[in-house]
């Protein structure tokens, strides 16, 4: 494999670093195939955090002695761009970018606009539970749209009043059956909460739906049917025992007054 660094052609905007004569740094083929396979072209259905968590990952599943991350991921992250994320980074100012960092913020003011910033911030305050989703999938899901928008500068009791007031009832009540949460500090509220969501992952082999309000009314009213129907049985029974007693009381009696009425007349 050729030297990395004669290799590629530098973007005019990203400052090409200085090694030691003695350092050779190749760039790993597996490596660039990862950063390929996910590219980010810059639309608007893309996440430019989630693209550089990304990015980060697979670097550090590389190591190169004696050169810095920084050298590495400033290098390496033009080869996860495409389209217009690409044309971006290319017409960047002659050595606007000089560290990792650097590179970072300018990506993210890039294509974290406030616009979506916004959007972001909406779907997380309109956070709610979907039908038939399980607590566990739920509690990721709330969990990715805060790692998603770092700049929510929600503290940590509104997080866990949206999401607790996002939920259907039957969650609420498998979370509040120890204590209620809404009683709990914000920080062990949040610890609870994923405490439970992680150990309910072990509960079912597939999602099964969670019921909603209406469904939960009628399996009550069904039940509350059962009970009275049940009762009338009951009800019938025992007239039916009652009137038997009374039967054999009232023939008993007239057994015994014959008896009297035969010793009287003899």
């Amino acid at each position: 494999m050729n030297d990395y660094f004669t290799s590629v052609r530098c973007e005019s905007g990203i400052v090409r670093p200085v090694l030691e004569e003695n350092i050779k740094f190749e760039f790993w083929e597996s490596c660039l195939d990862e950063l390929q396979r996910y590219k980010f072209a810059g639309e608007d259905n893309e996440e430019a955090h989630e693209h550089v968590s990304r990015v980060s990952e697979i670097i550090d599943l590389f190591q190169a002695p004696n050169v810095s991350r920084d050298v590495v991921m400033r290098m390496a992250f033009p080869f996860s761009l495409k389209g217009k994320a690409l044309t971006w980074i290319k017409n960047l100012p002659q050595g606007a970018i000089n560290t990792w960092d650097s590179l970072k913020k300018a990506f993210l003011k890039e294509y974290l606009t406030p616009r979506k910033i916004l959007q972001q911030l909406e779907g997380i305050r309109k956070f709610q539970q979907d039908q038939g989703e399980t607590l566990f999938s739920t509690w990721e899901r709330f969990e990715d749209l805060l790692f998603k928008c770092p700049e929510h500068k929600l503290n940590k009791h509104e997080q866990l009043q949206i999401f607790y007031n996002g939920l259907n009832i039957e969650t609420r009540r498998i979370l509040d059956f120890k204590e209620p949460i809404p009683k709990m500090t914000a920080a062990r509220g949040l610890e609870k909460i994923d405490e439970i969501a992680r150990h309910s992952s072990t509960w079912h082999a597939k999602q099964e739906p969670v019921p909603s309000e209406p469904d939960e009314l009628c399996s009550i009213l069904k039940n509350i049917e059962k009970v009275e129907s049940d009762m009338n049985s009951l009800t019938v029974e025992v007239n039916m025992v009652q009137h038997s007693f009374d039967d054999s009381i009232n023939g008993r009696v007239t057994d015994l007054e014959r008896v009297i009425k035969k010793f009287i007349k003899d």
